[in-house]
């Protein structure tokens, strides 16, 4: 699972004309557009700057996938989430007064899924980021308050 920002291709993996076996859920009003096979075939020929943006997205996803085979195998609960949020910060954060705001309203049920916890760890760590000054929340969105802190937590794999 993951939080993909706007302009994203969601199903890129179907395009070689295989069917998408993944479910999509939006956490907040989203717009989708669908694209036939054949169209997509005449628009790469027409416009070969898609490919490169199909293949950036791909690029992008492998990425993501590889890092969440490494939090799931190396990373205590802490340093997940911590790692989870700094990913967050860099592909969706945006610079505010106090620090990084994640401009994505999330459950505490989302996060524990994408960060493969139950719910009460998450709500856990989440207490304890925020009482070493790490993070805060505002209205369903995390606020890196202290980045450095927070790469420290989520850096040190092997404590």
């Amino acid at each position: 699972m993951a939080i993909h920002a706007e302009d994203t291709f969601i199903g890129d993996t179907a395009l070689g004309g295989h069917r998408y076996y993944a479910t999509v859920s939006a956490l907040e009003e989203s717009e989708l557009n669908v694209i036939e096979h054949a169209h997509f075939k005449s628009c790469v020929i027409k416009h070969p700057e898609v490919s490169f943006m199909i293949i950036d997205s791909l690029i992008r996803k492998a990425r993501l996938a590889a890092l969440q085979v490494e939090d799931l195998s190396l990373r205590k609960a802490d340093q997940r989430v911590a790692h989870f949020l700094l990913e967050l910060s860099n592909e969706i954060g945006k610079e505010v007064e106090h620090g990084i705001l994640i401009t994505v309203r999330m459950t505490h049920e989302t996060l524990a899924n994408l960060t493969g916890l139950a719910r009460p760890t998450l709500t856990s760590v989440l207490g304890e980021l925020t009482a070493k000054g790490a993070i805060t929340t505002k209205e369903h969105m995390f606020i890196i308050l202290d980045k450095k802190r927070l790469t420290d937590i989520a850096d040190d794999i092997f404590a």
